[in-house]
């Protein structure tokens, strides 16, 4: 499966500190900020390149030593709920 990231939503780094900002339209619409962890922000990076989630896990396991499960169960854990707040949607 694939993902989009909403446009509207930077991508910013600022003091270690990784976030997601709502720009534009979203504004009003989407959390204003949303505060990333380490892997967060690794899998955002990844989102962002428009790859297939499978290969975005592949990374994860790759970067941060983990296994297979423990790499799909964050991931959809994280895909969940940034595609709630409306940061993401699935790609059609």
């Amino acid at each position: 499966m694939e993902y989009r990231v909403n446009p509207n939503a930077v991508y910013v780094e600022v003091c270690d500190e990784y976030l997601l900002v709502a720009v534009g339209e979203a504004r009003g619409r989407l959390p204003q900020l949303r505060k990333l962890s380490e892997s967060g922000a690794f899998i955002w990076r990844e989102l962002e390149k428009g790859l297939a989630s499978e290969s975005i896990i592949c990374a994860v396991m790759q970067e941060y030593e983990v296994s297979c499960d423990e790499a799909q169960s964050g991931f959809a854990a994280f895909v969940s709920t940034l595609m709630k707040e409306g940061y993401i949607t699935e790609s059609e």
